[in-house]
């Protein structure tokens, strides 16, 4: 995928949780889906956290990307964390 792909889907991504957050319906989310996000955060984290200590700058570009999507990642499990049901 590149950048520019990734950049649309981390915002449509960023739309969709703005979406679920602020309805009044109170839509719930499932944990699961929340431990799934969770997880990708964590992954995304230790990968850009990799690149970032082997100074690997084959792809600068690239761990700047990971970065863009952990914040938009981390932006929408916060808006969702408010929605979270109590069960799976």
């Amino acid at each position: 995928m590149d950048p520019y792909e990734a950049r649309n889907l981390a915002r449509i991504r960023w739309g969709m949780a703005e979406t679920i957050a602020s309805n009044t319906e109170n839509v719930l989310v499932p944990v699961a889906l929340c431990n799934i996000l969770n997880r990708a955060i964590q992954a995304r984290c230790r990968v850009a956290d990799w690149f970032e200590a082997r100074a690997v700058e084959e792809d600068g570009d690239s761990n700047k990307h990971h970065h863009e999507l952990i914040t938009v990642l981390k932006y929408a499990f916060r808006l969702l964390r408010r929605s979270i049901s109590s069960g799976p």
